[in-house]
């Protein structure tokens, strides 16, 4: 336990660290929270489309853990994921929201076993993640003509997005021509006892996406859906307030993988001063000053929203449910898993 607080502890300061840093030397300024306000209806179509984009990655989790979505509710669903990001926002640890989720899941779906959903939800994130990099690779490929002209910065962005996007569509490749080729190349190494272990927790994992393979390229395509949208919501709620140059959805797009990923590191609070930091540097590449505010901006929208998931919380009601309590150990949960 003792552990655990210091290393939330030291994971506070270093975001707080950061902050400071950002602060000081002028890249980061909260008064564009404060025009955002002005602009409520802005505010509330971004809200909208928000909701509209978890409603997308509601459905592509609901793909994961059932053959069809009519096997289950996905206004429930909904809800539990809402509770999820709730979880995410108020609590230390990245995956804390996850085992909230789970926890919800297996309630709403008493047949599906704690392993296989401690699965979805990495898949979840697995499938979300590659839909964001394939896009980013997509519009670097597009587009690197024009990015050729501003920086060499940029060319270097681009070459990555494009790198990262080639390594994901290998994998999937892999999956359809290679299903058993995690188990021919671990094969001589499972006779070292110390990686004998680790070995066939990773092939039992590239077996579990090799049986949803067919599925991977429909979740894909709404996991680029979802991310899509989710760069749109940043664009609509930051492009009035860029400097230096225009925002537009190419450069959001463009950014969105590489900031994404700084983000899911779990180093800072739901990436607090670390995304601040990649952003505005990302942003910098297209000659805008600002990015660590225009971010800024979209973290705290995405934390309100998150934190409405507090009303989930309260009024979901299932039997199971009711049972939940903040204190319950949800690392055992997980190693019971």
């Amino acid at each position: 336990m003792l552990k655990k607080i210091i290393l939330n502890l030291v994971k506070f300061g270093f975001a707080g660290g950061l902050l400071y840093w950002l602060i000081n030397s002028g890249k980061l300024e909260f008064d564009l929270l404060f025009k955002i306000i002005q602009s409520p209806m802005t505010v509330l179509i971004a809200f909208l489309v928000y909701q509209f984009d978890q409603v997308i990655n509601t459905s592509r989790y609901g793909l994961i853990i059932t053959n069809n979505l009519k096997d289950i509710s996905i206004p429930k669903l909904y809800f539990i994921n809402w509770i999820g990001l709730f979880f995410s926002s108020v609590l230390p640890g990245s995956v804390t929201g996850d085992l909230v989720k789970i926890f919800y899941v297996k309630d709403l779906r008493p047949d599906l076993s704690k392993k296989f959903l401690v699965f979805s939800v990495f898949f979840d994130r697995v499938v979300g993640l590659s839909g964001l990099i394939v896009i980013g690779g997509f519009i670097s490929l597009i587009s690197y003509s024009k990015f050729t002209d501003i920086s060499e910065d940029l060319v270097k962005l681009a070459q990555i997005n494009i790198l990262l996007t080639f390594c994901v569509l290998t994998a999937l490749s892999l999956l359809f021509i290679g299903p058993k080729l995690p188990h021919r190349i671990f094969s001589p190494f499972k006779k070292v006892s110390s990686l004998n272990g680790a070995l066939i927790k990773i092939e039992s994992l590239w077996d579990r996406l090799v049986i949803r393979r067919k599925k991977f390229t429909a979740l894909l395509i709404l996991g680029m859906l979802a991310q899509t949208i989710n760069g749109f919501v940043f664009w609509l709620l930051t492009k009035n307030y860029a400097e230096g140059a225009n925002l537009d959805m190419v450069t959001v797009l463009a950014i969105f993988p590489i900031g994404q990923i700084s983000m899911a590191l779990p180093i800072a609070p739901a990436g607090l001063g670390v995304g601040h930091a990649v952003f505005g540097k990302l942003l910098s590449f297209f000659n805008i000053s600002n990015g660590a505010s225009l971010f800024n901006i979209f973290f705290f929208f995405n934390l309100f929203s998150n934190i409405l998931g507090v009303f989930s919380y309260i009024f979901y009601s299932t039997k199971g449910a009711k049972k939940f309590h903040i204190n319950e150990s949800l690392e055992e949960n997980l190693e019971e898993a």
